[in-house]
């Protein structure tokens, strides 16, 4: 499996190097981990979307309601996302443990082994954010189309991409994804 953002990720160093090979080693461990946090990326972007919807916005003008109401909504998902990614990062630290220990028989040292699991766990995570976001597309259209459904008006599907919105979801999941793996470093 060759990946471009791998292959540059792992001529640095012989840590590097590791990450990726237990990456592509572990991927059948892994795919539970990477289509969650693919999941987590698109379920935020999604509902940021709505929050950031010109559409929306000027649909909704005279009910601010609505803009608090998704402002909630938009908060839990990202609570409940942050648990999410904390225990997924936990999960796969687990399942890996044995095969820390075996590195710290061979005499690596701590500091190497947290290095490659955070390696390894970038370059997942930033996998996955760039699937969760064209999925997150997907999910946007589904959304709205649901909305407008319930306001009984008629939707045409069309794909908006806001920087605010990309700016958002990257913010919060980039946040709880390094607050999870700065826990798991310990």
């Amino acid at each position: 499996m060759s990946c471009p953002i791998g292959n540059s990720f792992a001529r640095g160093s012989l840590s590097g190097r590791l990450a990726l090979r237990n990456v592509q080693r572990s991927a059948r461990d892994y795919l539970v981990y990477f289509l969650t946090m693919m999941l987590v990326t698109a379920i935020m972007f999604a509902f940021h979307s709505l929050m950031f919807s010109r559409d929306i916005m000027q649909l909704f003008e005279g009910a601010g309601i609505l803009a608090v109401m998704i402002g909630l909504a938009t908060f839990f998902v990202v609570l409940i996302m942050a648990w999410l990614i904390n225990y997924m990062v936990r999960f796969i630290l687990e399942k890996r443990s044995r095969e820390f220990g075996i590195y710290l028989l061979i005499g690596m040292k701590k500091k190497e082994i947290s290095r490659l699991y955070m390696r390894e766990s970038l370059l997942l995570g930033v996998v996955a954010f760039l699937g969760g976001l064209t999925l997150g597309l997907l999910l946007q259209q589904i959304l709205l189309a649901a909305l407008y459904s319930m306001i009984q008006m008629e939707y045409q599907v069309r794909l908006e991409w806001s920087r605010a919105c990309l700016i958002t979801t990257a913010a919060c999941y980039g946040g709880c994804y390094l607050l999870a793996l700065l826990r798991c470093r310990r």
